[in-house]
């Protein structure tokens, strides 16, 4: 990871709240670590969902002979 960049956000009063429950339910240990994962999810969202974006995928086929 590069250099760390410091933002400030302002926001209702009630969703700090109810992200931290929801960062909680995801494992996540800080504010911090669910912002970072959160906006990557949706960089990667925007980028493949263009219709010529090269993207991969797997198929997985679990037998039990």
């Amino acid at each position: 990871m590069g250099s760390l960049s410091r933002i400030g956000i302002a926001l209702d009063s009630a969703l700090p709240k109810r992200f931290d429950r929801f960062i909680h339910s995801r494992g996540h240990t800080n504010r911090s670590e669910a912002f970072h994962d959160l906006i990557c999810d949706r960089l990667v969202q925007e980028r493949t969902a263009a219709p010529d974006a090269a993207v991969a995928g797997t198929v997985t086929l679990i037998y039990d002979h």
